[in-house]
């Protein structure tokens, strides 16, 4: 399974948003006045209905729409953080929960 999430700026937030339409559930946001990282939040919302192997997409589009420098500069450092953290947890659920696709056989 890839899911595709795009991250963007609006109204003083970064904002990680999946890219299927139909999705119901609330973007996970950053408010760039504070900068917290909810972590609970951000596992519940990217990975909370993962039952199979995964591979996450992060698309950065926040020079797009962002007219401060610093917006992107900040954006930038967001997109890297999220970028490794979906990478690193991917790849241990992968590794840890699901089947190894080259050897046919459960872990």
């Amino acid at each position: 399974m890839t899911k595709k999430y795009e991250l963007y700026y609006k109204d003083g937030n970064y904002i990680l948003q999946y890219s299927n339409p139909n999705d119901p559930n609330d973007p996970f946001a950053i408010n760039e006045d504070n900068m917290q990282f909810d972590v609970k939040k951000f596992y519940i919302y990217i990975f909370k209905d993962v039952n199979e192997s995964i591979k996450i997409e992060i698309v950065n589009n926040i020079s797009q729409n962002a007219e401060d420098l610093s917006i992107i500069k900040k954006g930038e450092r967001i997109y890297n953080v999220i970028k490794e953290l979906c990478e690193e947890i991917t790849n241990k659920l992968n590794e840890e929960c699901f089947i190894d696709l080259n050897q046919d056989k459960p872990y």
